[in-house]
């Protein structure tokens, strides 16, 4: 299947309207599926950060998806370029901080798409870039500027899913009112974007390939004392990648499922992909395990703490409110007790979990 990526709703508004057998996903308001179509559709939000946690969710929803395009508008770093211009990426880079200079080293190459259009590196800024200083700065790196395409390409990589990126010019190098020339033009961005899109493409392009499972799929899945979720299995197929099911393996599960003492299927699944996962990536694991522990506890009634999904910055986000003292006291009397200077250290690798 084959899913389609937009930032905000205005830039997906023409596809919405003429794919109407793309209905609403239960379990994610802004996934869109089509099955008679083979087609998917999903508004991922602005950001690296957001649009990464989107795509995640919607590749564990909807194991069927096996091809990511991106698509929506891009701002030109560089002159030649212009408003309405089709173009596609051909690597995308983070810029992080244009004032600082602060670029993040790994960057993601795309599939090329349509082979006659030209095609240029993405600079996906963490912050809009605002200023001639900024773009200035960005253009060393590349040629287009979006907000979402890095954290797209860095969850579709994670899965092993193929992903490419169309965009629309929406605003010129020298424009400083690009945020009104994107709300006043978005209808006819949107309308060229579907365009392009039906020209290009046909509707059994992206079938998705069967294959045989793997042995340790085959194991799990049909394991008596089992029940395996849709995104358990999802996580399998990835898993099953790297890892090869042994005579070993299969003690260790038939031990965990003894040892455990609940009967209940799912139970015993969730304690058998806790083991897969310190397999297939100990150091993702020991974070998760640390930060569940150690930092995600200490959320309460009124203060709720989250972490990089990627554990790619040792930021921890917090959300809550305050309406009395007593609140207020709670608040800051959690967190006085964040391990951060442990938490930084451990996801910079400096110290173990």
């Amino acid at each position: 299947m084959l899913l389609l990526t937009f930032a905000h709703r205005p830039e997906a508004r023409a596809f919405l309207g003429h794919f109407k057998r793309l209905k609403s996903h239960p379990r994610q308001k802004n996934l869109y599926i089509s099955p008679e179509e083979n087609l998917g559709l999903l508004i991922s939000g602005e950001g690296f950060l957001q649009s990464a946690m989107s795509l995640t969710q919607a590749l564990a929803i909807c194991p069927e998806i096996n091809y990511v395009l991106n698509m929506g508008v891009a701002g030109a770093l560089i002159n030649s370029l212009n408003v309405g211009d089709t173009v596609e990426g051909k690597t995308i880079y983070l810029g992080k901080d244009a004032k600082a200079k602060k670029m993040e080293f790994k960057s993601f190459p795309l599939k090329p798409f349509c082979k006659n259009l030209y095609s240029f590196d993405i600079v996906t800024s963490e912050q809009r870039a605002l200023t001639q200083q900024d773009k200035s700065y960005f253009s060393h790196f590349g040629e287009l500027i979006d907000r979402e395409a890095w954290g797209l390409a860095q969850a579709a990589s994670m899965q092993n899913i193929t992903m490419s990126s169309v965009k629309i010019i929406s605003d010129e190098l020298n424009d400083e009112e690009f945020c009104q020339i994107v709300k006043e033009s978005a209808q006819k961005f949107s309308e060229d974007l579907l365009a392009f899109f039906l020209e290009n493409t046909s509707s059994n392009q992206y079938q998705k390939k069967v294959s045989e499972k793997s042995e340790l799929e085959h194991y799990l899945s049909s394991h008596p004392r089992l029940f395996l979720t849709t995104a358990q299995k999802n996580l399998l197929k990835k898993y099953s990648k790297k890892i090869k099911l042994s005579e070993q393996m299969i003690d260790d599960i038939e031990q965990i499922i003894t040892d455990i003492n609940s009967k209940r299927p799912k139970d015993l699944s969730k304690a058998i992909f806790e083991y897969i996962e310190e397999k297939y990536s100990p150091v993702t694991y020991n974070l998760g395990r640390f930060g569940k522990t150690e930092i995600l506890k200490l959320s309460n009634q009124k203060i709720k703490f989250s972490l990089d999904p990627l554990f790619e910055t040792s930021a921890i986000h917090f959300s809550g409110n305050i309406s009395s003292e007593k609140d207020l006291d709670l608040i800051s009397s959690t967190l006085t007790k964040l391990p951060v200077r442990k938490w930084d250290s451990v996801v910079n690798g400096d110290d173990l979990v």
